[in-house]
């Protein structure tokens, strides 16, 4: 009976395994490639965060992506791959700084270190107006956020 129960468990174990390793564990997911830029007052949004939240009756978790030095960005699916399924998305986007105005290194917390630079009318998800259509094929975008200075 022992043996029994022994050979049970490791076969359940190499089922399990064979479920993490192998086989598939749903629908493929179909992703569009999605690149663009971020301007803020029309000069190149470096190091900008964008969330693509899916409004009603898009499939998925959305996407993200971070701009480089010269705003351009190019969305990764919650999974790692790059792109996004098809639809329509609201975008929040978010840019921390030091409190000296200069960027954050990558070693550095934006939660502790940082201050935000954009406007909740970007960062917030209820007040954003900002939406984005992905057909299918992708899409290439472009985001011109207007930020008032002090």
């Amino acid at each position: 009976m022992f043996q029994w129960i022994r050979l049970s468990i490791f076969l359940s174990g190499l089922l399990m395994l064979a479920g993490c390793f192998g086989g598939s564990s749903g629908p493929e997911i179909k992703l569009e490639p999605v690149t663009g830029t971020v301007t803020i007052n029309e000069e190149p949004g470096s190091q900008v965060e964008l969330v693509f939240l899916p409004l009603d009756g898009t499939p998925g978790t959305g996407a993200y992506a971070v701009t480089d030095e010269t705003g351009a960005f190019t969305l990764k699916h919650r999974n790692g791959e790059n792109g996004i399924e098809a639809g329509k998305y609201k975008v929040i986007f978010s840019k921390f700084v030091k409190p000296d105005g200069s960027p954050l290194l990558p070693d550095e917390d934006a939660a502790t270190m940082g201050i935000e630079q954009l406007p909740a009318m970007y960062t917030n998800m209820e007040r954003t107006k900002v939406e984005a259509e992905v057909p299918a094929g992708g899409n290439t975008l472009q985001f011109d956020l207007k930020v008032k200075t002090k």
